[in-house]
């Protein structure tokens, strides 16, 4: 996530000064303290699926430091629970604004007790790239997370839930003996069951919430705006092999990514050999986003253009990395390949 620095005001605070009650619950995982927000419960870090730590707007801001209350209860139901109390909270007098954060469908991609038998016997139709192996046949510049890398951690974690990083539902599992096709397809249905799992909670939710809204009489008059957590300028800052670091644009139709894959002084990294390249795809002609076309040289007027639009935003929103003079060799010797 980019955080814009001043004069930009966050949303909320503009929203609040115009009159509205503001509220959030749930995911918020940046560092510093929500602005602009009346009341707040959100997540220590990106928060758990089982039993969450929250931090309330009424205790002081612990920084760092893993302070909150420890609530019991699946993750998706308890933001849903606390945001709809909140709305019901409101006297009708003013307008409010709630921003509702899941911490779905994030990996480990978990559900709760009531969902893990949705989806049973079913066998999920296969994407036509399942068995893409990698940048030898896609023409990407990363490998990313292969299904074989979830895999190895499911299998991992099986031996020992307790000492993963994570919870995975669904456990144990393991495609040990079976022929690399096989295994890949058996992976695959193991994820998008979990993935679909965890997202039904999510609609399950949402249904409440709108039915929160038919009930109290508001929802003519009430806008349900459903985002995710990136936008059509962004940059991802952690590095890591399976996702380098990165900034990116997009229009209507096409879009254009830089991996410039440095630390740089962010936290949560990590050292890898990788040269700078960019990704570029048609969603017209390709909406999958099956095959890198940066260097077919019919879109390269696009290309240029997007590249000068993309250093416009970043002068616009103050993300020029003037303190990192390592960026400024990389960006002279890559940006314009």
């Amino acid at each position: 996530m980019t955080c814009r620095p001043p004069p930009y005001t966050p949303w909320a605070t503009a929203l609040q000064a115009n009159g509205y009650n503001t509220g959030l619950v749930g995911k918020w995982h940046i560092q510093s303290q929500p602005q602009g927000f009346d009341y707040y419960s959100i997540f220590f870090d990106q928060g758990e699926y089982r039993d969450p730590t929250f931090i309330e707007s009424t205790d002081p801001w612990p920084g760092n430091r893993r302070f909150g209350e420890r609530v019991p209860g699946f993750s998706t139901d308890l933001v849903t629970e606390k945001a709809i109390k909140w709305i019901k909270q409101q006297d009708g007098k003013q307008p409010f604004m709630m921003c509702c954060h899941f911490k779905a469908t994030h990996e480990p991609y978990d559900y709760p007790i009531r969902m893990e038998h949705l989806y049973d016997g079913v066998t999920f139709p296969e994407p036509e790239n399942l068995l893409d192996w990698g940048p030898e046949t896609n023409g990407r510049s990363f490998v990313g997370q292969t299904l074989e890398e979830l895999e190895r951690r499911w299998r991992i974690a099986s031996q020992d839930p307790d000492k993963w990083w994570c919870r995975y539902p669904g456990l144990p599992f393991s495609t040990e003996g079976m022929q690399r096709t096989a295994a890949r397809k058996a992976a695959y249905q193991k994820f998008i069951r979990d993935y679909m799992r965890c997202g039904a909670t999510v609609d399950d939710n949402i249904g409440k919430l709108l039915k929160t809204l038919d009930e109290m009489g508001i929802a003519d008059n009430t806008i349900v705006v459903y985002v995710s957590d990136q936008e059509i300028y962004y940059r991802y800052w952690t590095n890591h092999a399976i996702r380098p670091a990165h900034f990116a644009i997009r229009s209507d139709r096409y879009k254009l990514i830089f991996y410039y894959a440095r630390n740089l002084d962010m936290t949560d990294t990590e050292n890898f050999d990788f040269t700078p390249s960019w990704d570029f795809y048609d969603l017209q002609n390709d909406p999958h986003e099956n095959h890198n076309a940066y260097n077919d040289p019919k879109y390269a007027p696009v290309i240029k253009q997007m590249k000068k639009d993309m250093l416009n935003l970043r002068k616009e929103v103050g993300d020029t990395d003037e303190k990192y003079p390592e960026m400024q060799e990389l960006l002279e010797k890559y940006y314009y390949k």
